[in-house]
């Protein structure tokens, strides 16, 4: 079987997304002989040759962080230069992880992801949803041994049933929402404390309460009145 893989992060081979796929990749070899490539969507120059990997592919799974409820830039241009296509009814499967510890944030981008398969007139074989995965690649692999393993059975029910099964989705996801005790946790400045330290390395953290929108859309609001 012939995959192609995408990896719709930003960071690319040293991400989260990238982490995750190859447990999926290692559970789906651990089945059947597959073979394929990861194809990093954020080298855009490249998107010709993926999307005629895409078409040869017996199978495809699209892995991608969540950014703000949505998909990565690089994520949106790869779907948006892959229509008009028929892929007549190839499997497609997906991976969304995020930061946040609910799975809650990712159900509407599972959604769309569902539509889109319709669009495209591929198979839907179902969205693997992982919540609370920064710093995945940067522990070591007893760490991750509970997370790895219940990717392996993903990757092994994709190949064995032809979708994921429902059961082990449930258990990947984790909570729906948080619970009253870690709401009230989540107030804290302590919880903050690692997303202060990521915005402070990437120069942004003096911009943390930026709402660059804003002001367009109450101008807009006083033309009307």
């Amino acid at each position: 079987m012939n995959i192609a893989m995408l990896n719709g992060s930003p960071r690319g081979r040293n991400g989260n997304t990238q982490a995750l796929l190859n447990q999926v990749l290692i559970g789906m070899q651990s089945v059947s002989q597959v073979k394929g490539e990861t194809l990093f969507l954020r080298s855009t120059k490249d998107t010709p040759r993926h999307i005629q990997s895409v078409k040869d592919a017996d199978l495809v799974i699209l892995g991608f962080p969540l950014y703000t409820d949505g998909m990565p830039g690089i994520t949106k241009h790869f779907i948006d230069a892959l229509y008009p296509v028929d892929l007549q009814k190839q499997p497609w499967a997906f991976l969304v992880q995020s930061g946040f510890p609910e799975a809650k944030h990712s159900r509407p981008i599972a959604c769309y992801l569902a539509k889109f398969c319709q669009r495209i007139h591929a198979t839907h074989c179902g969205t693997v949803i992982r919540g609370n995965s920064e710093g995945i690649h940067l522990r070591s692999e007893k760490a991750n041994r509970k997370i790895f393993d219940q990717f392996n059975a993903l990757g092994a029910s994709l190949i064995r049933d032809g979708h994921f099964q429902q059961d082990l989705l449930d258990q990947v996801a984790g909570p729906e929402e948080l619970s009253w005790m870690m709401k009230q946790v989540m107030k804290t400045r302590a919880s903050n404390f690692y997303w202060n330290m990521m915005l402070k390395q990437n120069n942004a953290f003096e911009k943390r309460f930026d709402a660059p929108y804003a002001p367009a859309y109450r101008g807009e609001k006083s033309k009307e009145k």
